[in-house]
């Protein structure tokens, strides 16, 4: 279903934030599902802000902040998944939850993520091209770019060779690292690369397909400065999507 702010109101007065509310602490921990709640009610909270539901945002974004900050402490691993990929998800759900509560860029949390991912590489020897390119933001947000290069590298992914075109996530990162260490690419090359890319996705391939807390990373990774408010990044979603207009931020 295509993001649209006033059907996404009505989806949340009716089912959403009712739900985000009801869920209980205790119930979590007790089936080991703190992770996963907590990323809900994030998905939740980012959605609220998204449509201008800010104090409900903040309420549910705190909500979910100490569910994902007690699956940290915990270590929880739910069922049969892979602890360091359990390790991973929750380390990212975390910080990017932390970022919006404590407004702090956590490098020290987000490379441990990385370290996490790259001990699940390893040992399941994945190449997977795919599950790469949706890797590699993580690794540009922790500014691990050895890792990333390594990565991008082992995975046999192509450096691109149209920049306005780009689509790939893992691409996008790679050439925003380059550009960040004075590697590679031009200022002006890379701002019109990474605004293609976001007008892009962030509409039909994020928003619309329910991937609230991805297109928040990527406000962050592309606007965020320490100092700035990160609901009022996360709102530079609609400098790309010219048919809505960007709800009224106090």
């Amino acid at each position: 279903m295509k993001f649209d702010p006033l059907e996404k109101r009505r989806i949340l007065d009716e089912f959403s934030i009712g739900a985000a509310r009801s869920d209980e602490y205790r119930e979590a921990f007790l089936s080991k599902s703190l992770e996963g709640t907590g990323s809900d009610i994030l998905s939740t909270a980012i959605q609220c802000h998204l449509v201008g539901y800010f104090d409900t945002g903040r309420e549910l974004m705190r909500k979910a902040w100490s569910f994902l900050n007690a699956a940290v402490e915990h270590r929880e691993v739910f069922g049969i998944i892979n602890p360091h990929a359990a390790e991973e998800v929750r380390l990212s759900a975390f910080t990017l939850c932390d970022w919006f509560v404590k407004k702090r860029h956590d490098r020290e949390k987000l490379q441990q993520a990385v370290r996490a991912r790259e001990r699940w590489f390893d040992e399941t020897g994945d190449k997977d091209k795919y599950e790469v390119q949706l890797t590699l933001p993580l690794y540009l947000e922790a500014e691990a770019y050895d890792a990333l290069f390594h990565r991008f590298a082992a995975a046999e992914l192509k450096v691109p060779a149209s920049l306005p075109r780009i689509r790939p996530e893992g691409t996008m990162s790679y050439v925003l690292a380059r550009h960040r260490l004075g590697l590679e690419y031009t200022d002006d090359e890379v701002v019109r690369s990474l605004r293609s890319f976001l007008k892009r996705n962030v509409f039909s391939e994020w928003l619309s397909r329910g991937q609230y807390d991805t297109a928040a990373r990527w406000m962050k990774i592309a606007h965020w400065k320490p100092g700035d408010d990160p609901i009022a990044t996360l709102l530079k979603c609609y400098d790309y999507m010219d048919q809505f207009e960007t709800p009224q931020y106090p």
